[in-house]
């Protein structure tokens, strides 16, 4: 395997939370902009948070901090997510 073959794409994780997003919110992902902040623009509550927090360490195999909460990790928008996803993720992080 190559070393860029190694390191997670960031629009391919990006497009991986929104797919989660809308799948926890029921709206469709092309509604959930990269830039859309959790709790304000999309009504991301703390159950709803927790659904997309299990829901990324099932399918990227990450471990978020137990008790932190999205603010804690600096999590305000979608690209955001994204961002923490690929820096956890096995594959190595983001280019």
């Amino acid at each position: 395997m190559s070393p860029r073959a190694a390191v997670l794409d960031e629009d391919e994780v990006l497009t991986a939370v929104r797919e989660i997003l809308a799948r926890t919110l029921d709206r469709a992902a092309a509604d959930i902009a990269p830039g859309a902040r959790l709790a304000d623009d999309l009504g991301v509550d703390s159950l709803a948070m927790i659904d997309v927090v299990v829901s990324l360490e099932e399918r990227f195999g990450i471990a978020a901090p137990p008790g932190a909460s999205p603010e804690d990790l600096g999590l305000v928008t979608v690209r955001d997510v994204a961002r923490f996803v690929a820096a956890r993720s096995p594959a190595g992080g983001l280019p």
